[in-house]
């Protein structure tokens, strides 16, 4: 894996590279083979702050910000904050054009870059912005970043110490103003810079302390940080972009489509379903309405005859008439499961059990009328069907 640093010409770690070669001379045949990274320094980040749950909020934001040429990668900050940076499309061509023999596997901002390098190296001071000086011969880029969020690279030609250090100072102003402005947070510095003539120029005339500044031997910061780290940012050629997209919005309706017919399959079955098992039901039930008719005729008959004689012969007229009472508040469709009449201490006490005739069948309230008006029923269940216990007290 081959990493680049790419302004309008293209740096390398390499001994066998010439830095600051264009895109023009890798076209030569510079490399035959390989994979590459870039970190491209001319982005425009902004920083957009939209509703945390609604994401067409967020696109919209973002699309007042870019307009279509630009290709767009945005990265969550906070909650409802991203950081969105944009790079030119014909940028993104002439990486992609130098490199047509290789595999450009990653183009992130430069910046990016930079902040993985910081966080690799435990350079990241809490509550202070980091002035990154990077040195590259003729010229430096000075970039700012404050937590997550980082500035575009400013590009300040390195010819007269005095101008140099000039350009920082107005830069560093610059940044404190908008930070006044748009934040109301005055953040300390704390300057790093991969040029001991620079971090000494600093020191000497008192623009920063030395317990504020850190100096770091490393040529090209921004490709070591793009090499140890992972970065889900990539620019991809525009019209990819638009094939990707395309090809996403085309699984999407696929996914819907699939839903819609697996939705639409499973109603039918359900329906189709449930008019066999209504069909079904319908007869099932009415041929158990037409037998339980039957039954309970039968069943009416036989009990008025024996429970007549066993009142009259066996018990009190006064219980046989509770008895009796019982028989006509009990709806139909519901046999008796026994019944009894104890003495207690207050006088007498019935209780007598009812039930469904099966198990599927429906249970129906006991009717509380006559004696049996202030009645206690009690909803139980009986060898697994619902059944009623019926209690009251007589003297």
């Amino acid at each position: 894996m081959k990493y680049f640093i790419f302004d309008d010409k293209f740096y390398a770690r390499s001994d066998s590279f010439l830095n600051g070669a264009g895109p023009e001379d890798i076209n030569r045949g510079l490399f035959k083979e390989g994979s590459v990274c870039v970190s491209v320094v001319n982005y425009a980040p902004k920083v957009i702050v939209t509703s945390e749950t609604n994401l067409k909020t967020k696109e919209e934001a973002i699309l007042r910000e870019f307009d279509d040429s630009f290709v767009v990668q945005d990265e969550r900050i906070r909650s409802n904050t991203f950081q969105v940076v944009g790079v030119e499309n014909e940028l993104i061509k002439q990486i992609y054009a130098a490199f047509k023999e290789l595999k450009v596997v990653s183009v992130i901002p430069y910046g990016l870059a930079l902040r993985a390098y910081l966080n690799s190296m435990n350079l990241v001071p809490v509550n202070r912005v980091i002035v990154f000086i990077d040195n590259f011969g003729d010229k430096i880029f000075l970039t700012f970043i404050n937590d997550k969020v980082y500035s575009k690279a400013s590009r300040i030609i390195h010819n007269n110490k005095q101008e140099t250090l000039t350009e920082i100072k107005r830069y560093v102003q610059n940044f404190s103003s908008q930070q006044k402005n748009e934040d109301n947070n005055d953040s300390p510095y704390f300057f790093v810079t991969n040029s001991k003539e620079i971090h000494n120029l600093l020191l000497t005339h008192n623009v920063v302390k030395p317990e504020d500044s850190a100096f770091i031997n490393e040529a090209f910061p921004a490709i070591e940080g793009h090499s140890t780290a992972k970065f889900d940012t990539h620019f991809l050629l525009p019209e990819d972009l638009i094939r990707l997209r395309r090809l996403q919005h085309l699984k999407n309706r696929m996914k819907y489509a699939a839903g819609s017919l697996v939705c639409l399959g499973i109603s039918l079955l359900v329906f189709f379903n449930g008019v066999i098992q209504k069909s079904l039901s319908s007869r099932k039930f009415n041929s158990l309405q037409v037998g339980l008719q039957r039954a309970n005729e039968d069943l009416n008959i036989q009990n008025t005859k024996h429970y007549k004689d066993y009142f009259f012969k066996r018990i009190k007229p006064t219980s046989a008439f509770v008895i009796f009472e019982f028989i006509n508040n009990i709806p139909e469709d519901q046999i008796i499961q026994n019944y009894s009449i104890l003495r207690n201490n207050n006088g007498w006490k019935f209780e007598g059990i009812i039930t469904a005739e099966t198990k599927s069948s429906s249970l129906k309230n006991f009717n509380k009328n006559g004696i049996f008006k202030n009645a206690l029923v009690e909803y139980i269940v009986l060898s697994d069907k619902p059944s009623q216990r019926i209690i009251l007290y007589f003297n």
